[in-house]
């Protein structure tokens, strides 16, 4: 909850000093596409809160570069991304975007481990695809499919942990 809160005030700090955009997402589906994990029921009910920012654009070209952090989790685990986004516009209010970065997974569900592991998991890379369509001026909506990998030690070995999800996201741009 405290990790929640940094990152909250770490939004409305950024969002305040920089004109980029700030996004909430859900999953579409109730259980997207895992390997590793311990249970379904742990891959359930996932939200991410998100900003990301533009740093170079060019006016006559159709691409940009964009740079973000996202907080994806629920109640049992949570991912912190940081990313590259490579956004190509096909027209003024629609245009594709390419994730590329790295996270950070920390869960709070019990493992059943002989010794103690510190730390008992770890992130990795991220990746993925999106869709943006722009509604209004301010308010951009999203698809979006991304892959995290990550690794945490279950029953005294690292296991590899994979989680892909399809996201449905809300932004504000300022």
């Amino acid at each position: 909850m405290r990790l929640l809160k940094k990152f909250i005030y770490t939004l409305i700090f950024a969002s305040c000093s920089f004109g980029g955009t700030v996004f909430l997402s859900h999953s579409l589906d109730d259980v997207s596409n895992y390997e590793g994990f311990l249970d379904e029921e742990y891959v359930v009910g996932i939200y991410s809160l998100g900003y990301y920012d533009t740093i170079w654009e060019k006016r006559k070209v159709k691409y940009n570069i964009n740079l973000g952090l996202e907080l994806l989790g629920n109640y049992s685990f949570n991912f912190i991304g940081f990313y590259s986004m490579l956004n190509y516009n096909f027209s003024k209010s629609f245009f594709s975007s390419l994730y590329l970065g790295i996270d950070f997974f920390n869960h709070e569900y019990d493992l059943v481990n002989n010794a103690v592991y510190l730390p008992d998991s770890k992130g990795g890379s991220m990746y993925g695809l999106g869709f943006t369509y722009i509604l209004s001026k301010r308010f951009p909506i999203t698809f979006n499919y991304k892959i995290y990998n990550a690794s945490e030690v279950q029953s005294d070995v690292w296991i590899d942990l994979l989680y892909e999800i399809s996201s449905l996201s809300l932004g504000y741009k300022f």
